[in-house]
């Protein structure tokens, strides 16, 4: 590994991750669209958090809940009659390597990003440390952000590089490589970030590149791996390893993806569908409470020439109001009327809220409740089995 492969593919890496832009600003908005700190893009009001509601978190989370009730299990099949007794210990083997690499948070974490933002992504790896050095397969869950492939491809197998790049904290890098001391830094990669609540300081980490590439034979295709940090090649396979990294020659990332997308190896998540009808939820929701709140707090119109003492007037706690003269006219004061708050507003929220349950499939009887007039036992679980379509469809 040269220099001068070194920087061809740190050029790559860039250019990857340019073409990777639309993404990850999706990705981000989606994040703040999850925690329900949207607001203040759409309406830019300065102060979002208690103006948001949860018709989009409540739809996100009756999905996750539906993922980890149908969570799937390896059942491994034979390819023909003389494969039958390997693929019953590989039925046994594999639920236990799930297990150790805590594969059921990885799938919940995983499955979430794919409901948000439409791709989860799993690393499968080789843990040479796991079993005190005897070594096992790791499954990870796979940071969007921190993953970079060739723009255009639609099978992360068709990209020509991925990189996974991670920000690592300089100390624990410099006790691993004692000789980076002093070329350590950002080497001009940046890393998107979501908008977290802590104040996270980047400046004391550096970013870790984890490189794949793949080389094509004659007989068949090599994948190969290179860990760099800055400018410096701390691991090569291609030096050491000719028949390459893993055996199988694919990268070890596997994309879950909620509804394709073309041209792109990831997809959409349910808050592209509902953002639009949660947006106006909550602007109905903002304009009836600001009707409610002007409603409830009496204003009133006041003749400069009456004789009303409008402190006095304005304190409800003062029992007496003092007034000037003998003669207090119907003049003196007026309230100010507000018109009625046509009926139709509040049925439009009603109605753009069923339009956010429609288009995420998460009807009523999808979270248990039940329509006025169904009582029949079979008549209601008739309606769940019909509801639940989009989440077997996953």
């Amino acid at each position: 590994m040269d220099k001068e492969r070194l920087d061809k593919a740190l050029a790559a890496l860039k250019k990857y991750k340019e073409g990777k832009t639309n993404l990850e600003r999706r990705v981000i908005d989606a994040q703040k669209w999850y925690k329900m700190r949207y607001y203040k893009d759409i309406n830019g009001a300065e102060s979002y958090d208690d103006k948001s509601s949860a018709w989009l978190f409540n739809s996100i989370m009756n999905k996750h809940a539906d993922t980890m009730d149908n969570m799937p299990e390896p059942n491994i099949l034979p390819r023909e009659k003389s494969d039958t007794e390997a693929a019953q210990q590989l039925s046994v083997v594999i639920p236990v390597v799930l297990e150790r690499s805590g594969f059921e948070e990885i799938y919940s974490k995983s499955d979430l990003e794919k409901l948000k933002h439409g791709t989860g992504v799993y690393g499968v790896f080789w843990d040479g440390d796991k079993l005190n050095g005897l070594g096992d397969i790791t499954v990870k869950e796979i940071d969007l952000l921190n993953l970079f492939w060739q723009p255009g491809i639609t099978d992360i197998q068709e990209s020509a590089n991925v990189f996974h790049v991670e920000l690592i904290d300089n100390e624990a890098i410099l006790n691993a490589y004692p000789e980076l001391d002093g070329k350590l830094g950002s080497s001009g990669i940046e890393i998107a970030k979501y908008v977290y609540d802590d104040d996270v300081d980047t400046s004391q980490k550096t970013p870790v590149i984890d490189w794949y590439y793949k080389v094509k034979g004659e007989d068949k295709t090599t994948l190969h791996y290179c860990k760099i940090i800055g400018e410096e090649v701390l691991f090569s396979s291609e030096d050491s390893m000719p028949d390459g990294f893993y055996d199988h020659g694919l990268y070890p990332f596997v994309f879950d993806v909620l509804f394709p997308d073309a041209g792109t190896p990831c997809g959409f998540g349910y808050i592209d569908i509902m953002q639009g009808a949660q947006t106006q939820i909550d602007m109905l929701d903002d304009n009836i409470i600001k009707y409610a709140k002007m409603a409830t707090t009496p204003r009133y119109f006041v003749n400069s020439a009456g004789s009303v003492n409008e402190r006095d007037f304005a304190d409800w706690t003062k029992p007496f109001i003092s007034v000037s003269g003998s003669n207090l006219g119907a003049d003196s004061l007026r309230a100010v009327e507000l018109p009625q708050l046509p009926a139709i507003y509040e049925t439009i929220r009603i109605n753009k809220i069923d339009e956010l349950k429609d288009t995420s499939a998460n009807k009523d009887f999808a979270q248990g409740s039940t329509a006025s007039g169904v009582t029949a036992a079979s008549a209601i679980a008739a309606l769940q089995e019909a509801g639940s379509k989009q989440s077997r469809e996953r």
